[in-house]
């Protein structure tokens, strides 16, 4: 039996309920069809539907170390107990991919002990006391392991739902998600005055994380402003925009150059990043789009006074000068975020020499390999 929903069904509590049952009848095939028109629509997806689609893939992927980490995680979302079983088969599909990782290995072999497949290790012999805890444990290895079973149940309930609207429109951990949405959440509990800037907006997901957080507080009051050349990264420098690993960004910008400072790479269009950010329901006439290179459109186009910084678009040139002339603008207690301080050394140096030259005090937090977030004091 299907169900027609009008509006106000579909906004009831009973048209919820409907939905859901018409989703519970659908064929596996059917129900993956309207999954994906809900992707297509930018639609959040309820937690306990993706656990059903989760679970449909695995029929066809049983092995697929993605779908089975996301589906524990889907799990320990809901407050639900991720089955060992669960766990071992994840476990077992990502040492496939690291075999060298043995704090998957231990993981695994405590999983296995807790099914009663493996048998206890035996007690130490020998070492005691201080002794025993100093030589005979990796401490740092524990956390690791323990920071990867916990997987984001850390992080505030009121997030996940931020999150699943948000992922597909953002490049950057969830680790660096989470540390922007409290860092709005901090501005507003702070009552820190000014705007939000965003510099390197590619298809406007952070933003949209910022934005969904103040709706969800209740502050819509606050101006956005956000630069980008809408047109994709423009050119780096050959010799000071490389990745921490060696790699010279040029040669990963060539092949999609559209013109000296255009390209297909990291692409999005302003009315992609606009139709984007409105699924959040800010007001629109709070956001300011500002198109063209920020070594053009800054400081002309910039508040006076800003609230949270966040600096996005890689290289040494863009950075440098977006410090230069929205540092000072920072509101003392406001929050500077730098997306690429530790995956690029352009964007490191830049921040660092601003910092160097100015003789100005900030304690970045490291938020991941990449991600960098202070406050400014003075």
């Amino acid at each position: 039996m299907r169900y027609e929903l009008n509006q106000f069904q579909a906004n009831s509590v009973i048209g919820r309920f409907m939905a859901k049952v018409t989703f519970q009848e659908m064929s596996d095939d059917a129900f993956i069809g309207r999954i994906n028109e809900m992707l297509g629509k930018g639609e959040p997806i309820p937690l306990d539907l993706e656990e059903r689609s989760l679970r449909i893939h695995l029929k066809t992927y049983p092995d697929r170390s993605d779908l089975l980490q996301r589906l524990c995680a889907v799990l320990a979302a809901q407050d639900r107990v991720v089955p060992l079983e669960l766990e071992e088969q994840a476990l077992v599909a990502l040492i496939k991919i690291h075999p060298d990782r043995q704090d998957l290995r231990d993981r695994l072999q405590i999983v296995r002990v807790g099914t009663g497949k493996a048998e206890p290790p035996s007690a130490i012999v020998g070492a005691s006391g201080e002794e025993a805890s100093q030589i005979e444990v990796d401490f740092q290895q524990e956390a690791d392991s323990f920071s990867s079973a916990v997987n984001y149940r850390d992080m505030d309930a009121a997030f996940e739902p931020i999150l699943e609207q948000s992922r597909r429109f953002t490049m950057t951990s969830v680790e660096r998600m989470y540390a922007l949405y409290k860092a709005v959440e901090y501005i507003e509990l702070a009552r820190i005055p000014g705007a939000i800037v965003e510099c390197g907006v590619w298809r406007g997901g952070s933003m949209m994380i910022a934005l969904a957080t103040l709706v969800m507080l209740g502050k819509t009051d606050r101006e956005i402003y956000l630069y980008d050349t809408f047109e994709g990264l423009p050119r780096p420098d050959d010799d000071k925009d490389i990745d921490i690993l060696g790699n010279r960004a040029i040669n990963g910008w060539l092949p999609h150059s559209r013109g000296n400072e255009q390209s297909n790479w990291a692409y999005a269009s302003l009315d992609d990043v606009r139709a984007n950010v409105a699924k959040t329901g800010y007001p629109a006439e709070r956001i300011h789009f500002i198109k063209g290179m920020v070594e053009d459109t800054l400081p002309v186009q910039a508040p006076d006074k800003i609230a949270l910084c966040r600096l996005d678009t890689d290289w040494y040139a863009s950075t440098r000068h977006e410090m230069i002339h929205l540092y000072p603008r920072l509101a003392v207690g406001g929050t500077l975020i730098i997306d690429d301080y530790g995956h690029f050394r352009g964007a490191r140096d830049a921040v660092d020499e601003y910092l160097s030259e100015t003789e100005t005090p900030l304690l970045l937090h490291r938020v991941d390999y990449s991600g960098r977030v202070g406050v400014k004091i003075i």
